[in-house]
């Protein structure tokens, strides 16, 4: 615990511990217990603390190693909700359930920001015949009936206050979303991500309602929908084209825009007040701001939205000692490949006779222009290579698209592109503008 509720700031300076000698030295001896002793329900749930931890000092791939290590200890213990079978007391009940829950929930939220997304997720859902907490989707605050849903998944010790059943009803849309991305077929796909979409707005809508003003009841719920949302959207923006990606983009505008109230939120708050709040938050700050900059947001306004959610992520990380890390997992494979793992990947390309290459000055996210720069260091003398201006705002005006061109070529070392796309509508400048060269 001491490792999540430490504040250098306000202990006696003679008592000041070093944070990272401090996590170190927790992480050691969790080792060596577990290594040592069977494992059981306490040392799965400080496992637990630690992976939260390393998430929010922004240690995301070492917190994922973690919460995976404890889940197989969950199953191991039998704590998964699928296994336990009746007999024990309710007590002991409903804390196995809100420890099993615990790891459903981090290891989703942890995934959001793994680098190498292709991973498996150890924990699992319950089956089917055990009912997730769900409210209809209404205005109306029925706490009688929320305590009764939520009692029959989370033990009897839940109730309206502790917001348990929101974050796991939020975990699984997110878990959801996740298992929708994966899917190959691009109507299918979109069908998928459309339902929920919609199931996540109306879940934002009734949690804001049912909150009714009351400080923190649903924000980790509401920052695990937040960082859904924006997933969902970043998959329809860079993988579709047309009317989906359009709505997309109204969609993430509309998305930034309230995270940016929920920054003024914590505009006066101290570090110490910080941690009434989840770290989460701090990676849905993050993803506005790449949206902010990948999609060539610009225009006063959106200076001062910037400005605001830049301030507000600073906080997280002085907290936490963490430096803000801009990730993008979920938007972009391309991360995963180099100039020494892809020369098998190119060579089975050239086996199948497979020569003409597509790529564009955005990709991947985490790194634009990547993905030309690499292309160039591979590319052979007969493969016909196609790219895309850059993403931004303006883009098919004239200068724009003369700049866009020649980064493009010195990055990919070529002399000429065979098609140059425009890899997104441009609804500033004048279409006649757009076509005169």
């Amino acid at each position: 615990m001491g490792l999540v509720t430490y504040h250098p700031e306000i202990v006696e300076p003679s008592t000041i511990i070093d944070q990272t000698t401090l996590y170190l030295t927790t992480k050691s001896l969790f080792t060596q217990v577990q290594s040592s002793f069977p494992g059981s329900r306490a040392l799965i749930q400080a496992g637990v603390i630690i992976a939260s931890y390393e998430y929010a000092t922004q240690r995301t791939n070492e917190a994922f190693a973690s919460i995976g290590i404890c889940a197989r200890m969950g199953y191991a213990a039998g704590l998964d909700i699928g296994s336990r079978t009746e007999g024990s007391d309710h007590d002991s009940q409903a804390e196995e359930a809100s420890t099993w829950w615990g790891i459903v929930i981090a290891e989703r939220t942890i995934f959001c920001e793994v680098h190498a997304a292709h991973q498996p997720l150890i924990s699992t859902f319950p089956p089917r015949d055990i009912a997730l907490p769900n409210e209809p989707l209404s205005t109306e605050w029925d706490s009688a009936t929320f305590t009764n849903i939520a009692s029959r998944m989370c033990g009897p010790l839940l109730d309206d206050r502790d917001g348990l059943a929101r974050v796991i009803q939020a975990a699984w849309l997110l878990d959801r979303v996740f298992t929708a991305c994966q899917e190959r077929d691009l109507d299918v796909r979109l069908a998928r991500l459309k339902r929920l979409d919609h199931a996540l707005r109306g879940y934002l809508a009734l949690t804001m309602d049912q909150a009714n003003g009351r400080w923190g009841l649903f924000c980790t719920a509401n920052a695990m929908i937040f960082r859904a949302l924006f997933i969902l959207h970043g998959n329809v923006i860079y993988g579709t084209t047309g009317v989906a990606r359009s709505s997309s983009y109204v969609a993430v505008e509309t998305i930034i825009q309230m995270v940016q109230d929920i920054a003024a939120t914590q505009h006066n708050m101290s570090l110490v007040d910080l941690d009434t709040l989840p770290p989460s938050r701090a990676f849905v700050f993050q993803a506005a701001l790449q949206y902010l900059d990948e999609l060539g947001a610009e225009g006063d306004r959106l200076d001062i939205v910037r400005t605001q959610i830049t301030a507000s992520l600073r906080m997280f990380g002085e907290r936490w000692k963490a430096a803000p890390l801009i990730t993008w997992p979920h938007l972009s494979s391309l991360g995963i490949w180099t100039e020494e793992n892809i020369s098998d990947l190119i060579s089975r390309l050239d086996a199948a006779h497979i020569k003409r290459y597509d790529t564009a000055q955005l990709y991947p996210i985490p790194s634009p222009g990547s993905s030309e720069r690499l292309l160039g260091s591979i590319r052979q003398l007969d493969y016909t290579i196609d790219t895309k201006i850059r993403f931004r705002s303006e883009a098919l005006r004239k200068e724009n698209m003369e700049e866009s061109l020649r980064n493009s070529l010195e990055n990919i070392g070529i002399t000429k592109v065979n098609v140059l796309y425009a890899h997104t509508p441009d609804k500033t400048t004048p279409l006649a503008d757009q076509a005169a060269r």
